[in-house]
């Protein structure tokens, strides 16, 4: 059995980056990683880690959960918008794809974070909202339509 070189190991590490909350601002960032997990009451949810890309903060990592909510129109609007601005389009959900297809796909995925301190614990963040990142725009999310598109004609007016 090989034993451990600490003194390489050593050599390797990085020093940690603080553990303290970043302050409240928008920050550009990448989906790092994404995992697809049911939560305890049985809804999807794609678990995100975002690692910052610029400024003082870049390298630091936040954390959040998209959550498939099918009851609420609301929030399954905030859901595929959120999807949309990170790739994950309409027209790619249209096809059926698994969730790991889907995590896949989130991966890379660039966006601008709103990022607040929890009310409940301020020395932890929360995303607050998930924005097209200023290095370009990010598909908006439009539900497939069986309709025939509008005409592009002006209305005639009743009046």
């Amino acid at each position: 059995m090989a034993s451990t070189s600490w003194k390489d190991l050593i050599g390797k590490a990085e020093a940690p980056q603080g553990f303290d909350p970043l302050p409240a601002n928008t920050y550009e960032a990448e989906v790092e990683l994404a995992e697809y997990k049911q939560t305890k009451t049985g809804k999807d949810m794609f678990m995100l880690t975002f690692r910052v890309t610029q400024g003082e903060y870049a390298g630091r990592k936040l954390w959040t959960n998209i959550v498939i909510s099918p009851e609420s129109p609301t929030a399954l609007g905030i859901a595929f918008r959120d999807l949309a601005t990170l790739g994950v389009t309409a027209e790619f959900l249209a096809t059926e794809p698994s969730n790991e297809a889907i995590c896949a796909k989130l991966v890379g995925g660039a966006a601008r974070l709103k990022v607040v301190l929890r009310k409940d614990d301020p020395t932890r963040n929360e995303v607050d909202r998930i924005s097209p990142s200023s290095s370009g725009a990010a598909a908006a999310f439009e539900a497939p339509s069986s309709a025939p598109a509008a005409s592009s004609a002006p209305p005639s007016s009743p009046f």
